[in-house]
């Protein structure tokens, strides 16, 4: 369950806004590079990929939305992502699937289960971990209502690359919001 909470901290960090892409420091500057870096704080690092983390290793672009994801979070071998002269990210094809070590819980399960925690004959050591897992990823499901209470989610091509940012934070994170 900790490694739920790490994961989920960075995925569901409501001050981690929509940005456009930079690039990772380990890559030569672009053009646009200088405006992408005045959006960031002074201590703070560009986070890239499903796990929200700064870069780390080996870094691969999507060719459409122009994020860069960890390959490690991908589960790309080093010698696959040197054959492969485009990549395209699993926020842009669904068809390209997010390696999971294992099933990422409900939301609504989680809850269901701190509801019971109050009938158990103890307390498990766990339960303020479940406590903080459940408020964080809540916390994230109500920021998200904005955008999906009703009928359009995205009205505008100008929006399309914020609510792509929203779902590499959903996918990324280790409990699911359904």
């Amino acid at each position: 369950m900790k490694y739920v909470e790490e994961k989920n901290h960075f995925c569901f960090d409501l001050n981690d806004t929509f940005r456009p892409p930079v690039e990772p420091a380990s890559r030569e500057a672009s053009p646009a590079e200088g405006r992408e870096k005045e959006m960031l704080g002074n201590d703070e690092k560009p986070v890239f990929c499903i796990c929200r983390q700064p870069e780390a290793g080996l870094m691969i672009e999507c060719e459409i939305c122009h994020d860069w994801y960890h390959a490690k979070c991908l589960k790309l071998a080093r010698g696959k992502v040197k054959e492969t002269e485009m990549f395209t990210c699993p926020i842009c094809d669904w068809r390209v699937k997010i390696p999971r070590d294992a099933a990422r819980p409900k939301l609504d399960d989680l809850q269901a289960w701190q509801d019971e925690i109050a009938d158990l004959p103890f307390q498990p050591e766990e339960e303020d971990l479940l406590n903080r897992i459940v408020g964080r990823a809540q916390a994230f499901r109500d920021f998200l209502a904005q955008y999906t209470n009703g009928n359009q989610i995205c009205r505008t091509i100008e929006e399309m690359p914020e609510m792509l940012f929203y779902l590499r934070k959903i996918e990324g994170a280790e409990v699911l919001l359904s």
